[in-house]
């Protein structure tokens, strides 16, 4: 015999929303960047699906930015790519105010219905997002505006 399993309405709208394709404009900022564009970093866009974590966005982008080129392409040695940990920031839902360093297993599906005590949703994804390497950003962090980043704790 055979076991059919049945999604919930939640479920079945989830795992729908999951597949639906969303477009994010970004900032890319790095040590190629700085050195090799006017005003230091690329902006651009990735299309991806809703169901896909911080992690795919940030490979998506950085193999957006290494179109631009071989000043902007990762190392590789033996036929293996340097690994660079990158770091993806979303701004407060007014797009003013309040950046976070997001986790990388963190869905986009997960990003834009989080929602402060109040009610009212965190992050807009419309507004883009900012990503750069790890140790460009540890580099500065000091400096405005990575000074004003937080680390998103996501309970």
């Amino acid at each position: 015999s055979q076991v059919r399993l049945q999604l919930s309405p939640r479920q079945d709208m989830l795992a729908t929303a999951r597949e639906e394709p969303i477009t994010l404009s970004y900032v890319f900022r790095s040590e190629a960047t700085q050195r090799n564009l006017v005003g230091g970093k690329h902006t651009g866009k990735v299309t991806l699906k809703r169901g896909s974590t911080v992690d795919d966005v940030t490979k998506a982008v950085r193999s957006d930015v290494e179109q631009l080129g071989d000043f902007f392409k990762v190392v590789e040695v033996a036929g293996r790519k340097e690994e660079r940990q990158m770091v993806l920031t979303a701004t407060h839902s007014d797009c003013k105010i309040g950046s976070f360093m997001i986790p990388a297993n963190m869905s986009l599906i997960e990003l834009s219905t989080k929602k402060w005590r109040e009610g009212s949703l965190q992050f807009d994804l419309e507004c883009g997002v900012f990503v750069t390497e790890r140790r460009w950003y540890e580099q500065y962090s000091h400096t405005y505006p990575f000074s004003q980043w937080n680390i998103l704790e996501p309970h």
